[in-house]
């Protein structure tokens, strides 16, 4: 069975990206760090499906619009 990683909207049917969270860890002698990843994952689906950045290598979406 293939999972749909989109949901459905129930008011019009309208299928959108599901909403993801994201985690910060600070380090003094490292860049911090953020994660992102699906907030119903978990085990080995979280541990396969998430990406980290440093988090001085992200940007403002508005500021690149």
């Amino acid at each position: 069975m293939v999972e749909d990683d989109r949901l459905a909207d129930s008011a019009d049917g309208v299928q959108t990206d599901p909403e993801l969270v994201s985690v910060v860890v600070e380090d003094e002698d490292a860049p911090d760090r953020c994660t992102i990843y699906h907030p119903e994952s978990s085990g080995v689906d979280r541990m396969s499906r998430w990406i980290t950045t440093e988090t001085d290598l992200l940007v403002d979406l508005d500021s690149v619009r």
